[in-house]
């Protein structure tokens, strides 16, 4: 019945490209061929299995259509991935594997675990747990980390869980950097974002003081966009623009009830939007229930212009580096204290809040370390909307 459709995790959307990593573990390789010899100095660049990945894998996975959409890039001698327009030496690749340190970035800990074969890789006779699992290859050709991890494989001169190298026969998750806009769309003035927006796009939308000057008005929002449904675009502040608490009455509340919320809908949506902004933001439904705790699904439902993510909406739709919450220079001033590296922010409480609702942490992981209702405010707002793509339709 032919090949099947290749099923891909978007790992970051940044610049008009989408780093994409294969759900699935397609196939079963060996690192390369000489990878038994002790005295082989095995790198990607030489691989067999970067040979395979960018010949025969490459060429018949992907159509001349498919192909003018990925991006070459060029793994450098650190290691490191850089873009690039064409290819031109030995260690640029259309198909690439992770490697440690970008399966912890784009990844994280959660899900540094095996991954389910295809049906294909599993007929292969693919080595599968219990559970039905399979071990992946990173492109990582040191020792690094693979003792304390299970779940994925690395080339190396040290027995894995028992296994010695030379035997090493893992799964193949390939990675591909794809182009989904040719640029990046920023729109500003009364018509503000344009109509031919792409997920990962930038586009300013409304203002708000930001540079900490007044006296020069405020500056354009930036925002990304994380998804389209319908002819809406769901945008996400890419600074953090306030401090404060979700509630500050530090006793059990619901969105509904909190006062982030009234702020967002009441102040910041009157005066960061202009009345033809206003026009285009979407009064969206928010479910805010959480089947686990006592009530039911009407006595937590909102209708909001403006709201928090979800941590479902973020684990789901935010990626890469935009997971991480940046201040603006006026916040960086105000709390300098805090350095420049990446703080917590809000997302939007589920149910009725008992112990401080969730919030992204600064490595951008969801955690709840909050000790009372409303913590202690220190966390900052990164608010969301929802905006139709035609400027002439509401």
């Amino acid at each position: 019945n032919g090949p099947e459709p290749i099923e891909w995790t978007t790992l970051e959307i940044s610049d008009g490209t989408a780093l994409l990593l294969s759900r699935f573990v397609l196939d079963e390789k060996k690192y390369d061929e000489y990878q038994d010899r002790q005295d082989a100095d095995i790198s990607w660049e030489s691989s067999d299995i970067r040979a395979w990945l960018n010949g025969d894998f490459y060429e018949n996975a992907f159509n001349g259509s498919e192909k003018s959409f990925i991006q070459p890039v060029r793994i450098d001698r650190n290691d490191r991935l850089k873009p690039i327009g064409n290819p031109e030496t030995e260690r640029d690749n259309y198909v690439f594997l992770l490697n440690w340190a970008e399966l912890a970035y784009y990844v994280g800990l959660r899900v540094m675990d095996a991954a389910l074969p295809t049906v294909y890789a599993a007929s292969r006779g693919i080595h599968l747990s219990n559970d039905g699992f399979s071990d992946w290859w990173l492109r990582s050709t040191d020792f690094s980390r693979s003792y304390q991890i299970g779940g994925v494989c690395t080339i190396d001169k040290f027995s894995y869980n028992g296994v010695p190298s030379s035997e090493k026969i893992c799964g193949v998750r390939p990675v591909i950097k794809l182009r989904v806009s040719d640029e990046i769309t920023t729109a500003s003035g009364e018509t503000s974002a344009a109509s031919d927006l792409l997920i990962g796009d930038l586009v300013q939308f409304g203002s708000f003081e930001q540079d900490g000057d007044s006296a020069n008005g405020s500056e354009p929002i930036d925002w990304q966009v994380l998804d389209i449904t319908d002819d809406y675009a769901l945008l996400l502040s890419k600074y953090l623009l306030a401090r404060g608490s979700v509630d500050e009455s530090c006793e059990p509340y619901t969105w509904k009830q909190s006062m982030l919320r009234n702020w967002l809908n009441g102040s910041f949506y009157s005066e960061v939007f202009s009345d033809l902004e206003k026009s285009r933001i979407r009064l969206t439904r928010l479910d805010n229930w959480d089947r686990t705790l006592p009530g039911s699904k009407s006595d937590f439902e909102t209708d909001d212009y403006v709201f928090l993510l979800s941590p479902s909406e973020f684990e789901n739709l935010v990626k890469g580096d935009f997971r991480f919450g940046r201040l603006t220079p006026a916040l960086q001033r105000e709390y300098d204290f805090i350095g420049t590296d990446p703080v917590g922010w809000w997302l939007r409480p589920l149910g009725t809040v008992l112990s401080g609702p969730s919030h992204v942490f600064s490595d951008g992981s969801v955690v709840n370390q909050c000790l009372s209702y409303c913590c202690d405010g220190f966390y900052f707002v990164r608010p969301a909307i929802r905006i139709s793509l035609d400027p002439d339709q509401p």
